[in-house]
């Protein structure tokens, strides 16, 4: 996805990539970041990364957001007219981030890293780049007998197949993540 900030006319355009297919909770998200210069030079200051988990409600919980994690890297550097640069990242996320799927199954729970660029004029171009992460094994190993007694995962809480009320784990991660132990 690109998203575009005006620099001399026309836009900056905006591209991060990230190179991980699943990773999980403490792991480093590789990428890069093409940013390609509008019709005259323009400074960027830098880049942040923000992981933003939501979920959707569910009975009892209702949808939400937060954020997991913010980074900083690069800068100041300058764009040329028309040119494209492209800077590599890596991102550590916390050991607390959210599982998104368990057993390849999605958990209702979506974790974006957004890749803002701020230039010169104070003008932020961004772009949003989705993440999946699986539980490490030992949070897979506790929740898996949960699954064989018939519980689920509903908009990232633990529910009962067939109940309409939701067990919260021990301890959770602000977004109520139930791979989370």
């Amino acid at each position: 996805m690109h998203s575009n900030t005006c620099a001399g006319g026309r836009p900056v355009d905006v591209d991060a990539q990230v190179f991980a297919g699943v990773i999980r909770p403490g792991a480093t998200v590789p990428g890069q970041v093409a940013v390609r210069g509008g019709l005259l030079a323009t400074e960027i200051q830098g880049f942040s990364f923000e992981v933003l988990a939501s979920w959707p409600a569910a009975p009892g919980v209702r949808a939400g957001d937060d954020e997991v994690n913010r980074a900083y890297a690069d800068g100041p550097f300058t764009v040329s007219r028309g040119e494209e640069v492209v800077v590599p990242f890596a991102v550590r996320q916390p050991w607390a981030t959210p599982f998104t799927e368990v057993a390849g199954r999605a958990l209702g729970v979506v974790l974006e890293l957004r890749t803002r660029v701020d230039d010169t004029a104070l003008r932020t171009g961004s772009d949003e780049a989705l993440l999946h992460v699986s539980p490490l094994p030992l949070h897979e190993a506790v929740l898996e007998p949960f699954s064989g007694h018939g519980y689920t995962c509903e908009a990232g809480r633990l529910t009962r197949s067939g109940s309409r009320t939701s067990t919260s784990p021990t301890t959770s991660t602000s977004c109520s993540n139930c791979g989370t132990v």
